[in-house]
This record gives structure tokens, sequence and C-alpha cells, in this order.
């Protein structure tokens, strides 16, 4: 029996009804598994982000066999990159919301303080939305977090308030199991 291997697809090209469809079903008839998956329409494109699970001979049939759909649709550009298993984080886990008015630079000063006080972010996704009354755009984003192992939460969360005070920002910090 050939060893099990990983190995992450990218995809991003312009949006169009079919592309999930498409890249899954060349990964199933490859007999490779999907064991996670992020997916999303970014402007007018459409990006995923697919980890598959096979031997060897399995993943090479599945990078032909999407390289070909991609080359098919012309506008479909595709990655691999082999991985691994991550080692699991020993740290808590916690969910943030941070909102307010969009401007320039919320994502670049949470992530700063995230990246000074060793918090992994394991996902994070930012969307503009209509406020309910006013209909003004506001900025949203939540993330999926795991503090360093000896953290202190209260600091992480004190330097994220105080960002937020300065850039008239909301906070929603919550531990997890």
């Amino acid at each position: 029996m050939s060893e099990s291997k990983l190995t992450v697809v990218t995809a991003v090209g312009s949006d169009a009804t079919g592309l999930v469809n498409g890249v899954t079903e060349r990964i199933h008839d490859a007999g490779a598994n999907i064991e996670d998956s992020r997916m999303a329409v970014l402007g007018g494109e459409f990006s995923l982000m697919i980890l598959v699970e096979g031997d060897a001979d399995t993943l090479g049939r599945m990078r032909e066999a999407v390289s070909a759909y991609a080359a098919d649709r012309q506008r479909l550009e595709v990655f691999f990159k082999d991985t691994t298993r991550g080692a699991p984080r020993g740290g808590e886990r916690y969910h943030m919301q941070v909102s307010g008015l969009d401007h320039r630079g919320i994502v670049r000063q949470i992530a700063g303080v995230l990246a000074r006080s060793e918090t992994n972010v394991d996902a994070m996704e930012t969307k503009l939305v209509p406020a309910p009354m006013s209909g003004s755009l506001t900025f949203v984003l939540t993330a999926q977090l795991t503090l360093a192992p000896n953290a202190d939460p209260a600091q992480l969360r004190s330097a994220l308030e105080e960002v937020c005070e300065v850039e008239n920002l909301d906070l929603a910090l919550e531990a997890t199991s």
C-alpha cells in the first residue's frame, strides 16, 4: 500500500457557475479525497483552496486532470503545493470579531497586534456589509485565533482594545473550546 500524501490545490478564475463541480469532479475521478477546503468570490473572481489526500500516483493523476480542466477554461489559474499535516497548536483558542466604518489600515493594525503577541490566525474573513439603519458600508473582520502556549489573553485583549479605540472599531473576543 502506498503512503498517503497531501497537496493543497489553489485555483483562481473568473466567477462562473460550475467551477466547484469541475474541480472537485476531477479530484474525485482521480481517486483523491478532499479533506478541507475554503472557497469564496472576491470581486469578480472565484477562489478556492482545497486540501487533497491520496498516494503519489493518485495525486499525480489529480494534478493532470485539474490542470487540463483549468487549461480548457482558459481563465482559471491553478497551483499545487505538497504539504504535511500541521502539528497541533497548544494555546487557547479564540473567536474575534472587529467591526466599524470601513477605512484603510484596519487589517494591518489588527494583524500587527496578533503578530506581536505571537497569536496564530487559523482563519480570517473580512467583508463589507450595509449598516442596518444608514446603509453605510461597515467593515467586519472575523477570525479564529490560537494564542501562543504561554500568552496572556488579557494582554492580547488590551492591545486589541487599544487599536480599536484609536481606529473607532468595536471588538468582540471570546474563548472557544
